[in-house]
C-alpha cells in the first residue's frame, strides 16, 4: 500500500484509499480528447457551440453505449447480468463506445453541412478516441481486466513491481494486453493526429 493507490490480489485499485482509479481513468481520458479535438477544431475556425454540442451528445452516449454493447456481449457468452448497471466495476465495448455516439453526432452534423465539412469534422473527432482509448486502458489494468495469456514473472519484470505483480491474476502472471493496447493506441493518436493532422501529411 502507498499513499497514492491501494491494492491487493484480485482487487480493484483504489486512488487515496476510496476511490475507484477505473472512473478516474475514463475521465481523464475524455477530458484529454476534448482539448485535443479542441485544438483543431480552433484551428479549423469551426463554431465553438458545435463542438460543445457533439460533446453534451459524445460523452453519455459513448457511456451508454459501450455498457449496451458489453451487455449484448454477456447476454451472447451466457453470463451473469445481476450487476448489468455496475459501470465501476468494469465492462464497457469500445465498440459501443464510439459506434453509438458516432451515429449521433452524425445525425446532428448533418444539420450543420451549410458551415462545417461533416467529412473533416469526423476527420478531427474520431482519431482522438485513440488518446482517450490510451488513458482508459490503464482503467483496465486498475480492475485486473484485459490481460492475455500466462507468462513468467521474468519476462515481465522489466516494467517495474507496480505492473507486474498487478499481472498476477489466479494465482499465475499474465501478459499485460492492457499496456500494449495503451502503446499502439498512443502511437497511432500521434501518427495520424500529431503528424497527419498538424502537419497536413
Amino acid at each position: 500500500m502507498t499513499n497514492l493507490y491501494s491494492w491487493s490480489e484480485g482487487e480493484p485499485i483504489y486512488l487515496f484509499g476510496s476511490f475507484r482509479l477505473y472512473p478516474f481513468t475514463m475521465l481523464v481520458g475524455i477530458i484529454a480528447s476534448i482539448f485535443s479535438v479542441l485544438y483543431f477544431w480552433k484551428k479549423n475556425r469551426y463554431p465553438i457551440d458545435v463542438l460543445l454540442t457533439i460533446i453534451i451528445i459524445t460523452i453519455p452516449s459513448a457511456i451508454i453505449g459501450a455498457r449496451l454493447f458489453w451487455i449484448i456481449e454477456t447476454a451472447i457468452n451466457k453470463e451473469s447480468l445481476s450487476r448489468w448497471y455496475a459501470i465501476w466495476d468494469g465492462g464497457l465495448s469500445i465498440q459501443g463506445g464510439v459506434f453509438v455516439p458516432a451515429v449521433l453526432d452524425l445525425l446532428y452534423l448533418r444539420r450543420k453541412k451549410n458551415i462545417i465539412d461533416i467529412r473533416k469534422a469526423f476527420g478531427l473527432i474520431l482519431p482522438n478516441v485513440l488518446l482517450g482509448q490510451a488513458i482508459g486502458r490503464w482503467g483496465n489494468f486498475a480492475n485486473h481486466e484485459l490481460y492475455g495469456a500466462v507468462c513468467e514473472y521474468d519476462s515481465i519484470k522489466w516494467l517495474g513491481s507496480t505492473i507486474s505483480w498487478n499481472m498476477y491474476i489466479e494465482g499465475e502472471f499474465r501478459v499485460p494486453l492492457f499496456l500494449i493496447e495503451s502503446m499502439t493506441s498512443m502511437i497511432g493518436y500521434i501518427i495520424i493526429v500529431w503528424w497527419l493532422l498538424q502537419f497536413g501529411k
